[in-house]
């Protein structure tokens, strides 16, 4: 399996904790279809842990983001990690900050989602 990745911190790169419990649920086929796989504990309490069943799935989920959707995307999960670490909310992390870039303040749903 590959590194971990949490609901949370894909929420903070579509828009924010708001949108919490619909990218769980456009989450759900991707576990059906054996492409994510969930785990059983997680390293952050009240975090649903997945992780990518294959490294090429994500090798080809990641080869599919522009430079610019990884760059925004790096920089919105490093500025949620340190919030799920500490037990605060990521309600609306780093969108602030980028909201005058010239790609807009979010990588693209499509491109995140998409597999």
């Amino acid at each position: 399996m590959t590194p971990p990745i949490w609901v949370g911190s894909i929420a903070a790169l579509l828009g924010g904790e708001a949108r919490r419990s619909e990218i769980a649920h456009d989450l759900a086929p991707l576990v059906e279809r054996e492409i994510l796989v969930r785990r059983r504990e997680s390293r952050f309490s009240g975090e649903e842990e997945l992780a990518f069943r294959h490294a090429l799935l994500r090798e080809g989920a990641y080869a599919t983001l522009t430079e610019g959707d990884r760059t925004l995307g790096h920089k919105l999960a490093g500025a949620w990690l340190p919030g799920v670490r500490w037990g605060r909310p990521a309600t609306g992390v780093g969108v602030e900050a980028d909201s005058n870039s010239p790609r807009g303040d979010q990588p693209s749903e499509q491109s995140i989602l998409q597999a």
